[in-house]
């Protein structure tokens, strides 16, 4: 909901004059929410309306690992415990081989996660229980970055630091389909969840993100082809500083963080049209559109240059922010999940 540690942190540097481009993360399929399913006679969360009480990741190889994190909306501490399984299929049933059973008692943090390697390959997968059946329902998000979910959901996939206010929020693009749309499936959407984490609400503090789109699939000199939210934020950053370097030029000033942005998601509108999806109306997959600059600055000159030899005075600042906002784009789909005392999106 954009209140973690990190995600204010982002929206405080914003407040401060910084441009902060974030990755929107790559968790459409490894990523679920919704209120708890159970009742007294089955007190395991049901993934699908029915009966499923195993959210399933495929089968996996011996000595692979699993990492997964579940929060419910019962911030700061709460009092409903729940339980988190790793579950594994022995060829007749459905058996545990690992769990979080943290006791919520009133003074615990709702967060329960599950970090696991492999030793037998086998299908493997999550249930959540309502220990002894006393909680309460409450509204669960479980992300699970290392693998795709049977069930899922791709709505409010963004994990914090993307779902903060103050970060300009970049999702993923084929550039091999990138005029015809080519969105891609795992790019995480919005909106960010309500105040405290609950269902999205945009009367209740959800908002739309990410705020554009940028192509990934692409091939840097540093990191050879790669795909994924880490390849798209770093071009969205270039943009913003060449924007930025062009701005300076002409008025001897930087623009600020909402000039830029207003500049990015108008150019992005005008350009590129793709279908009802976008219809210059920003949403919750492609945000404003494409990354595309409609106005190419001309107040700085482009030059080529080798690695060993000092960089034209003139780009100093783009190539600077473009490589400082690669390693922030590298970086920020994992780090997210460090701060998992607030992880609801």
């Amino acid at each position: 909901d954009g209140t973690s540690a990190v995600s204010a942190n982002i929206t405080q540097a914003r407040s401060d004059g910084i441009f902060w481009v974030n990755s929107a993360g790559d968790y459409a399929e490894r990523h679920w929410e919704g209120m708890y399913d159970g009742n007294e006679q089955n007190i395991l969360h049901v993934w699908d309306g029915g009966a499923q009480t195993v959210n399933s990741i495929g089968l996996l190889a011996d000595a692979e690992y699993i990492e997964v994190y579940l929060s419910w909306d019962d911030w700061p501490v709460s009092n409903n415990n729940y339980d988190l399984f790793l579950m594994f299929y022995d060829g007749d049933s459905w058996e545990w081989i690992n769990h979080s059973s943290t006791v919520q008692s009133g003074f615990e943090p709702p967060v329960e996660k599950i970090t696991h390697t492999t030793t037998l390959a086998a299908e493997y997968g999550f249930t959540i229980y309502n220990d002894q059946g006393t909680a309460e329902p409450r509204y669960f998000e479980l992300f699970s970055p290392t693998h795709d979910l049977a069930y899922h959901k791709q709505s409010s996939s963004i994990p914090n630091a993307g779902d903060a206010a103050g970060a300009f929020t970049v999702g993923a693009v084929s550039v091999a389909d990138y005029s015809a749309s080519g969105f891609r499936a795992y790019s995480s959407q919005g909106p960010t969840n309500s105040v405290g984490g609950g269902a999205p609400d945009y009367e209740n503090g959800g908002r739309i993100k990410p705020d554009i789109a940028a192509p990934d699939g692409v091939t840097t000199e540093a990191m050879g082809q790669f795909q994924g939210t880490s390849a798209s934020a770093p071009h969205a950053a270039g943009a913003a500083a060449l924007y930025a370097s062009s701005y300076l030029d002409s008025n001897d000033v930087l623009p600020d963080p909402d000039q830029i942005q207003m500049y990015l998601e108008a150019c992005a509108d005008r350009v590129y049209d793709w279908g009802t999806d976008i219809d210059e109306i920003k949403n919750n997959e492609f945000g404003a559109g494409g990354l595309y600059m409609c106005d190419i600055p001309t107040g700085i000159v482009l030059q080529n240059f080798s690695a060993g030899s000092a960089a034209p005075p003139g780009i100093t600042l783009v190539l600077a922010g473009f490589l400082l906002c690669l390693a922030c784009g590298l970086l920020s789909s994992s780090y997210s999940f460090f701060d998992i005392h607030k992880f609801h999106s």
